[in-house]
């Protein structure tokens, strides 16, 4: 299992050395995670709070494909702007936020583990 994340989050960071339009630093910094989280929640369809829900894709070698990277990292960005704009918060604070992470998972259609 660990071994397939470690494998998750650097396909992911070679994804974001090779988009087209370039990640700057502080983004890269502060969305690099979050990504690799959308592309697993999105591999098992829902949040979830136990690793052993990606157990079959980690058995399977199964990994978010180049252009669902893609996909999600272009619904990343337009969620992050959002939220800060709402919140008028800065974008170190918003990666931090669990409430960005629920706010994300939520409006994307994964659920959330936040319990109000």
């Amino acid at each position: 299992m660990y071994l397939w994340l470690a494998r998750t989050q650097r396909q992911v960071d070679e994804f974001l050395q090779s988009t087209s339009e370039p990640v700057s630093r502080s983004e890269y910094t502060n969305l690099h995670f979050h990504l690799a989280m959308l592309g697993a929640v999105d591999l098992v369809g829902r949040v979830f709070n136990r690793p052993d829900a990606l157990s079959n894709a980690a058995r399977e070698h199964v990994f978010p494909t180049p252009a669902r990277l893609e996909s999600l990292w272009t619904s990343l960005r337009e969620q992050f702007e959002h939220f800060q704009k709402e919140r008028q918060w800065g974008p170190d604070k918003t990666a931090k936020s669990a409430d960005f992470v629920a706010h994300l998972t939520t409006t994307l259609g994964y659920g959330s583990l936040r319990r109000r």
